[in-house]
């Protein structure tokens, strides 16, 4: 019979948790999506709900210093095995705020 495969989420986050090292709450919390191919996300919110520290997380140079635990992927790879030129073509920061692109 015909059978369709899943296709691999693009950008894959399960049980991601962080906590800055002044903070006694954790700034992400069991965040868990998929970002397949093509998709267009938009991450909004008031300030200080963590938009930012999430797509810090993908861009080596800007992760924070904290407690971080749980897995982010790329094509099934963790992004932080990734070689830095196909992490940049992932997340590119411009003018200080990250934006990433599946």
């Amino acid at each position: 019979g015909y059978s369709r495969r899943k296709k691999m989420a693009t950008i894959e986050v399960r049980n991601l948790n962080f906590i800055y090292p002044t903070s006694e709450n954790a700034a992400l919390r069991n965040l868990c999506f998929d970002v397949e191919e093509s998709e267009f996300v938009v991450l909004c919110g008031k300030s200080g709900c963590g938009k930012s520290t999430l797509l810090r997380q993908l861009k080596k140079n800007l992760i924070p210093y904290g407690e971080l635990s749980g897995s982010v992927k790329y094509r099934g790879e963790e992004i932080s095995k990734l070689d830095e030129c196909i992490r940049d073509r992932v997340c590119a920061a411009e003018s200080g705020q990250p934006a990433c692109y599946g």
